[in-house]
């Protein structure tokens, strides 16, 4: 019995040493495969760096561009105001007519003065009389000869008599309409010999110089735009304007989710009319960029856009790229170095790190 138990013993310990041994040789042979796999591949490389693959590049050096944001829009006057009778009278002479040009200061009309001139006159000589008797009471009273109330009632009616004075030059003067701003007539809503109350309007005035040009961006084109960029103007007829972006509103609408953007030019002649339609072209800072054809375009396992190129020691190296604009003759892009040697032809058959051979493209 006790020999049994030493032999089952003996049975278990040599089958544990087989299956180290086993486990250990195993493990050694999957270590000499993979180094051997390591092996191949760096002759692989090896055979590569030193029989680099022949590629050609363009050189490539980024330009100033301005980003271009093109928008539809309409002109608009900078500002339009009703001018209106300030008092009650009859309109005595109109002396321009609708469509006339006018400085800031020009007489539009005359309304009949009927007595406000006596009214002014009597006003002035009321004034007059009452300067003089509050000079008069003021010298009595630091003599001692009037009271403190005297003098007090004789300054308050000077104070009436300036007043009256103001208003009766007010009124007369209401009688001459003239133009608020310098602009063109753009109504007469009254005739000669009808009657004004204060608040008539008599006259519909614009101004178009300077004149805006009022346009809606997307979120997108928004964020493109800023204050002071320029902006080219083509109306539906062919004329062409060049203004400054002076408006960005704060806000979208509500409806269409689209921003207010306003375009100051100047129209000294006034030649350009409000409620034109016209094509918007405002133009971005200028940013660093390079043209390249699309073709050159290509993507990283990543996803990303980019394009191959070569660096200093003909490596193959990737830049993702942004495309700044996109035209039918190929493509701004951003992201690259200010000068690069592009591969322009090849590139399907490198990868990222790979040695190559380079001549430069024929043009």
């Amino acid at each position: 019995m006790r020999w049994k138990s030493i032999s089952v013993s003996l049975l278990i310990v040599a089958i544990v040493v087989a299956w180290m041994a086993g486990g250990n040789i195993g493990n050694e042979a999957v270590r000499v495969a993979a180094a051997e796999k390591e092996a191949s591949t760096d002759q692989s490389a090896k055979a590569k760096d030193e029989n680099p693959f022949l590629v050609t590049v363009r050189a490539s050096k980024a330009q100033k561009f301005a980003r271009q944001i093109q928008i539809n829009g309409r002109t608009r006057a900078l500002r339009s105001s009703s001018v209106k009778a300030e008092l009650q009278s009859r309109v005595l002479e109109i002396l321009v007519n609708e469509g006339d040009h006018v400085a800031e200061g020009d007489v539009l009309m005359r309304l009949s003065k009927e007595t406000r001139p006596d009214a002014y006159a009597s006003a002035v000589a009321g004034l007059e009389r009452a300067s003089k008797n509050y000079d008069a009471i003021k010298d009595l009273s630091a003599g001692g000869y009037q009271s403190e109330l005297e003098l007090l009632q004789a300054k308050e009616a000077l104070i009436r008599a300036q007043q009256g004075v103001s208003q009766a030059k007010k009124s007369l003067d209401d009688t001459t309409i003239s133009a608020p701003y310098a602009g063109i007539v753009q109504n007469i809503s009254v005739e000669i010999g009808e009657m004004t109350s204060p608040g008539t309007v008599v006259v519909e005035l614009v101004d178009l110089d300077p004149i805006e040009v009022v346009t809606f961006a997307s979120e997108r084109e928004l964020s493109n735009i800023a204050l002071g960029y320029q902006a080219d103007i083509t109306l539906i007829n062919g004329e062409k304007y060049t203004g400054v972006v002076h408006y960005i509103s704060a806000s979208s609408d509500i409806r269409t989710g689209t921003f207010e953007v306003r375009i100051r030019l100047d129209n000294p002649d006034m030649r350009l009319r409000a409620g034109i339609s016209s094509n918007v072209v405002i133009f971005s800072d200028n940013i660093a960029a390079h043209f390249q054809s699309k073709s050159l375009l290509t993507l990283n396992q990543q996803g990303q856009v980019g394009i191959k190129a070569v660096n200093a020691e003909d490596r193959v190296v990737f830049h993702p790229v942004e495309i700044i604009e996109d035209t039918e003759d190929g493509v701004y892009l951003g992201g690259l170095p200010t000068e690069a040697r592009l591969i322009v032809a090849g590139q399907d058959f490198v990868k990222t790190g790979n040695v190559v051979r380079t001549e430069a493209e024929v043009q």
